[in-house]
């Protein structure tokens, strides 16, 4: 969307204030959305790691029997 967004500026289909409010608004939508990912993947790898270590338990405890 924000591609599109310059286009039209670039092209003189937008005012520059419009296309300095669409830009701003998606820019901060761009860093929110990347600071979601960012804490969902570190929230998968403590996920993972949790995991991992279970399996890890589980299979010692299984070559014990």
């Amino acid at each position: 969307m924000l591609h599109s967004v310059e286009e039209k500026w670039i092209r003189g289909e937008i005012a520059k204030d419009t296309y300095e409010r669409w830009y701003s608004t998606y820019s901060r939508n761009i860093v929110m959305l990347k600071g979601f990912i960012e804490k969902a993947q570190k929230s998968m790898d403590k996920s993972t790691e949790v995991l991992e270590r279970n399996l890890s338990i589980e299979r010692h405890q299984s070559n014990l029997c």
